[in-house]
């Protein structure tokens, strides 16, 4: 009966063969190990990568939902729709841009800020209007010093949106005609300039 021999033992063996053939004390098994070992490194770094792009599209996938969702409940001018909005996407968005985290915030917050002043626009509010709250809340956000901060900037700047629309749609279902709901609009966005005008004079 052949003796059981441990893999260690084998190995053990297999080097004292080779030096009395050889005379030269070398592990066989050495070298393949190596190319295994080198070969399921790389195949774990690709792993890594694979999975981190992964992650990455689906942040950028929920990213891409949660802007867009956003976006359609304020040009809806519903505050509830708003509300159900933000409650159904209820993980934060967190922005990789800069690696500094609340400059990183306040990027993605001037981003923001233009794509509601321009969803609103094509929701009809006015081009001044939705353009001089987007430049004011760009220069508050840059003047703040914390997240919270900016993040209050930004969820007050979703909502002030929101609620513009809301006005404008509640003019525009009254019964007047569009000519009437236009110069009531142009009056409303318009009066506090003539005030400084006629002030000046």
């Amino acid at each position: 009966q052949l003796p059981l021999f441990s893999l260690s033992q084998i190995r053990e063996l297999l080097i004292v063969t080779n030096y009395c053939l050889t005379g030269v004390v070398k592990d066989k098994l050495s070298e393949p190990l190596h190319y295994y070992t080198k070969g399921w490194s790389n195949s774990f770094d690709l792993d890594k990568i694979r999975q981190f792009s992964e992650q990455n599209m689906s942040s950028y996938k929920y990213q891409y939902h949660f802007e867009n969702n956003i976006l359609k409940a304020v040009k809806s001018g519903s505050e509830f729709l708003l509300k159900e909005t933000v409650e159904h996407f209820s993980n934060s968005i967190v922005p990789i841009i800069s690696g500094d985290e609340l400059r990183s915030e306040k990027n993605y917050s001037i981003i923001i800020y233009d794509r509601l002043s321009q969803a609103t626009i094509q929701a009809g509010l006015d081009i001044e209007t939705a353009y001089r709250a987007r430049d004011r809340f760009i220069k508050e956000t840059e003047s703040t010093i914390s997240l919270n901060e900016v993040l209050k900037l930004r969820d007050t700047a979703i909502l002030f949106y929101t609620q513009q629309v809301h006005s404008l749609k509640r003019h525009l279902e009254t019964p007047h005609s569009q000519t009437i709901v236009a110069v009531i609009r142009y009056l409303e966005n318009n009066l506090n300039r003539f005030a400084l005008l006629k002030q000046k004079k």
